[in-house]
């Protein structure tokens, strides 16, 4: 194996595409434990969604950012590949300077660190929040 090749299989993250990338498993266990993020900020993204069971990570970098199931014309800013999200399941908004997930009426809720959130309600984001939406967690990075 090249000293290339073999760099490229250690990368701390690579690049997905211009609003998400991929972290490796050992990073994973550095964001969870309260380290720094492991890639520079974007400039105009204040935080981001870890999925820890994909490795990706969705920068947030407009307002309302919605998350659920794409499919026909409903397109959500985070696509999750989950037959228990729905289409507009939630989404992240700015208020008062913080960030807040608003569950958006789905059938099967969203939960912010266990706790099932309210329809409509805005709930404040904090550093490391488990966010669980069907079958997926995700955990918000700032």
């Amino acid at each position: 194996m090249s000293d290339t090749s073999s760099k490229n299989n250690e990368n701390e993250f690579n690049e997905a595409t211009d609003s998400t990338i991929n972290i490796n498993t050992a990073w994973i266990g550095k964001v969870l434990s309260g380290e720094e993020l492991p890639f520079e900020k974007k400039e105009n993204a204040a935080a981001a969604l870890l999925n820890p069971d994909s490795g990706k990570i969705t920068y947030i970098d407009h307002y309302p950012f919605s998350i659920g199931r794409n499919g026909g014309d409903v397109q959500a800013d985070l696509s999750l590949d989950d037959h228990l999200v729905s289409r507009i399941h939630a989404h992240i908004e700015k208020k008062d300077g913080q960030d807040h997930i608003v569950n958006d009426h789905a059938m099967n809720g969203t939960f912010l660190n266990g706790k099932k959130l309210e329809d409509s309600v805005p709930a404040p984001l904090s550093k490391n929040d488990d966010i669980r939406l069907g079958n997926t967690k995700l955990i918000y990075m700032v």
